[in-house]
């Protein structure tokens, strides 16, 4: 998170936790690390696509099974 006036913070959770980071190397590090995530990731018009793709797929195999 970043503030007009103040140093950027980095908020990490998990399953059942959360944790607020303000150590600067830290929050440098975590940004570079949410940067490649979302670098790695789809757009969401091709994510949307490849979603609907595993569906359709998921559902012509359970028609299949249903009627050999």
């Amino acid at each position: 998170m970043r503030f007009d006036e103040l140093p950027p913070v980095a908020y990490v959770e998990g399953l059942k936790s959360g944790r607020i980071w303000e150590v600067p190397a830290m929050v440098c590090q975590l940004d570079d690390v949410y940067d490649q995530a979302l670098g790695d990731a789809l757009s969401h018009r091709k994510s949307l696509a490849m979603l609907r793709s595993v569906a359709e797929d998921y559902q012509h195999e359970a028609q299949r099974e249903q009627h050999p």
